[in-house]
């Protein structure tokens, strides 16, 4: 506990000397913010879009990280983050370096197309596990969009979008005081498995139109978390015991800097750089000592320009993206599809786009957006000890994308009661790809010492839109068409025994979907055709390789409200309903690795005055969730169906907080997975074997009882 003491100690410290610079703002005692749940900011929010098409879709979610003390888990990391998103499964694999798997209307296409700031974050490795190397000190919102986004995102994938934007002091601070030039926010977390990260936050804004924000973060933990051991037999509490995993620590430091301002010129600019590192143990099979680690890096500078022009109401937008990412793993003793490798990424952005409005209708606007992007992936094999030079590879493969998306909506307002606009977003993406292979596979030599060039098969998409508000009451109607590319490492292959499918077909989705959104919660209906979707198969004992298994459909139910009983008192509840089906050679068979039943619910009380302790109110709250998912398949061979416990979560804070110098200390207990459910149990008659620590099929729900502190102090 001594470092506790030791960050409270400086924390008050240096707050008693920030004081002296900071301006006393005065608020009249009765001055109270009624409080808005999820349900009305979804609908106002929905208001919004529905007169300006543009802005986004109706059902757009937007995730903020500003935490209510008592609403929630403080959040240690993305993944707690997208736990509150309600149009998504959210399943964990393993601790919190582990794997996190996000099915936005229970899609099942790889993942969700993830951004920042509107750049893709595909790179080393997949997009969720990037994610995973932002600082969450610099995750402001999350934008979540399940069927298609606004035109100037240009979506690449057919599983849904989200576009994570950067902090800045309203979005990232408790109080968000225009006169307070300096404020600062600063944050420990400890907890099980030695877990510890500590944060700091710093914003500076000298006058009203001009910040500048800076964040630096520091993550480390063993993850020794026990295991099951079932010794290759099937899987049994009762035949085997528990270990505490291996190599399964993780260290991370990640940083940011962003400055926002206004020029008469060029409108908005908003600039923002990240850098991401970690260092992660891998761990071996049950029984086996690892000393593997794989060493992380990402790099994502974007400058994002704004500007309406007053006199015609065109506005226009310009962004340039920059990403570079590597991946290393090294020490591998055995083995030789996990062998060692280096990755190496980059992605260029460069987007301009335009919206012009006119009124020969009704209110209609116009827009164009125009995107360029080159991608590039290298990649090299590391030979392990045990095998020969000979082994060697690498692979060196680029691509230039050119996308063009268009938009047109009209709004027209019937009555002061009734409202009804249409909007239609349209896009197709050109692209010219080249690679390089060099490797010595066995048995693959067909495949090796080839070069690839060809202009790749273009891809399109579009998505129809109607929605009408009559009172408090919206309802849209939604068609959507899209489509997603092969990635680089899928179409041209990498060297830890990926061998290239230059044949691969785009992954395509049409989707309808249909719902009604009130203040206090909505209702929906969707269903999907997904065809082509890209699996990855193993082809020998050595090498594996992406290929177009199945289609399928997906038919869905949602509902999701919460509500405020009293204005410090909320009960919320989230439930998804799925039927998704594959069909495999003319055959339809249901697809269960998609939980059918989906329940996310819970309650908390958030700010209960407790009374005044030196100059500051002294306030309370305190949460409880439960979360719960019907059977489904953990794996991808659809063998060994497994019963998730439901988990249950709680925690409370306690807050000393002055609105009047803009002051909020909160310190927060919490409980993750109350009654210690470490594993799955299997619920079908061919037993499982547990073959790999790392928890791959078992690692659901998230390992044990958990306990976290976290200090949080603004100023």
């Amino acid at each position: 506990m001594r470092p506790i003491f030791v960050f409270a100690f400086v924390l008050f410290s240096v707050n008693a000397f920030a004081q002296k610079s900071i301006p006393i703002i005065v608020i009249p005692e009765n001055e109270t913010i009624k409080k808005q749940s999820n349900s009305e900011n979804k609908f106002n929010k929905s208001v919004e879009i529905l007169h300006d098409p543009s802005l986004g879709n109706i059902n757009q979610e937007t995730i903020s990280s500003k935490m209510t003390p008592g609403s929630s888990p403080a959040p240690k990391s993305f993944s707690d983050l997208a736990d509150k998103i309600t149009s998504a499964q959210v399943e964990h694999f393993g601790g919190e370096a582990g794997a996190l798997r996000i099915r936005l209307r229970g899609a099942r296409a790889f993942e969700p197309s993830y951004y920042f700031n509107g750049i893709p974050l595909t790179g080393a490795g997949s997009s969720e596990q990037n994610v995973s190397l932002l600082p969450l000190s610099n995750i402001g919102l999350l934008n979540v969009y399940p069927d298609s986004p606004p035109f100037w995102l240009s979506s690449m994938g057919i599983s849904g979008d989200i576009d994570i934007q950067s902090c800045r002091r309203i979005d990232c601070f408790t109080y968000d005081q225009e006169n307070n030039v300096n404020a600062f926010k600063v944050t420990e977390k400890i907890g099980s498995y030695h877990y510890n990260q500590i944060s700091g936050v710093y914003s500076l804004k000298p006058r009203k139109n001009f910040e500048i924000f800076m964040t630096s973060e520091y993550t480390s933990s063993k993850e020794d978390y026990p295991i099951f051991n079932s010794s290759n037999s099937v899987l049994n509490p009762n035949q085997g015991y528990f270990e505490s995993l291996q190599n399964n620590d993780f260290k991370k430091f990640a940083a940011s800097f962003g400055l926002s301002t206004f020029n008469q010129s060029l409108g908005k600019i908003k600039f923002d750089t990240v850098f991401g590192n970690q260092n992660k143990g891998n761990p071996g099979e049950i029984g086996s000592f690892s000393i593997s680690r794989t060493k992380k890096n990402i790099l994502i500078s974007t400058l994002n320009t704004q500007k309406l022009f007053s006199d015609s109401g065109l506005q226009w937008g310009n962004q340039l993206g920059i990403l570079y990412n590597t991946s290393d793993t090294q020490n591998i003793q055995s083995g030789f599809a996990a062998q060692a490798n280096h990755s190496e990424n980059y992605t260029l952005q460069l987007k301009s786009w335009f919206l012009l409005p006119s009124f020969i209708l009704a209110q209609e606007q116009s827009g164009i957006s125009i995107e360029l992007l080159q991608a590039n992936q290298k990649t090299k094999t590391l030979v392990p000890s045990n095998l020969s030079d000979d082994y060697k590879s690498s692979v060196n493969a680029n691509r230039n994308d050119f996308r063009l998306s268009l938009f047109e909506s009209i709004v027209i307002a019937v009555t002061n009661k009734y409202s009804l606009s249409a909007n239609m977003n349209a896009w197709v993406s050109f692209s010219q790809a080249n690679s390089n292979m060099d490797c010595n596979y066995p048995g693959a030599s067909n495949t090796c010492n080839n070069k690839f060039q060809e202009q790749e098969k273009s891809i399109y998409g579009y998505t129809f839109s109607l929605q009408n508000k009559y009172d408090f009451l919206i309802h849209f109607m939604r068609y959507t068409l899209s489509m997603r590319r092969p990635y680089l490492n899928e179409f041209y292959g990498a060297p830890e025994g990926l061998l290239p499918n230059i044949n691969l077909l785009p992954e395509s989705s049409k989707k309808f979907e249909t719902g009604f959104r009130t203040l206090f919660g909505e209702i929906g209906y969707f269903h999907a055709n997904d065809n082509n979707l890209i699996f990855l198969q193993q082809t020998s004992s050595n090498t594996f390789q992406y290929q177009n298994i199945e289609n399928g459909y997906r038919d869905g139910f949602y509902l999701n409200s919460d509500y405020y009983i009293f204005d410090f008192w909320k009960v919320y509840f989230s439930y998804q309903y799925l039927i998704s089906k594959m069909i495999l050679e003319n055959e339809e068979s249901f697809v269960p690795r998609s939980a059918k039943h989906y329940i996310n619910t819970g309650t908390n009380v958030e700010n209960i005055l407790l009374g005044h302790v030196i100059g500051y109110q002294a306030l309370f709250g305190a949460y409880f969730n439960m979360n719960w998912q019907s059977p489904f398949y953990l794996d991808y061979a659809n063998i060994n169906e497994m019963d998730v416990p439901p988990l249950y979560n709680a925690g409370i804070s306690y807050t000393l907080s002055n609105k009047l110098n803009s002051q909020n200390y909160t310190i927060s207990f919490d409980i993750y997975n109350i009654l210690d459910e470490t594993y799955s149990s299997v619920s079908n008659s061919t037993g499982f074997i547990q073959q790999m620590q790392t928890n791959g099929y078992i690692g659901y729900p998230p390992p044990g009882r958990r306990f976290y502190i976290s200090l949080i102090g603004e100023f």
